[in-house]
């Protein structure tokens, strides 16, 4: 990018290319900029499987646990049900 902007143009088809050159580097660091903000913003779709699946098994591992009370089980099955996040699509 250095190179291009310091780059003087010789003659009038250099100077059109130079701006060419420019608009196409500001638009590549555009489009880095939005892949930038985009994976600052997004959860990548293999974590989101990873941690849902752990949710679903925790659930799971809640709900067959031998508690000896009902109760008791039923509340523990409970909470963990609302802290673990729902399955989403991707």
């Amino acid at each position: 990018m250095n190179t291009v902007i310091k780059a003087v143009p010789a003659n009038t088809a250099e100077e059109q290319m130079h701006s060419r050159l420019i608009d196409i580097a500001r638009r590549a660091g555009e489009h880095r900029d939005d892949r930038i903000a985009k994976s600052l913003t997004q959860i990548p779709p293999t974590l989101v499987r990873l941690v849902n699946a752990m949710a679903i098994a925790l659930l799971l591992l809640v709900f067959v646990y031998p508690f000896h009370r009902w109760q008791t089980g039923f509340s523990c099955f409970v909470v963990v049900a609302v802290v673990c996040p729902a399955p989403t699509s991707s």
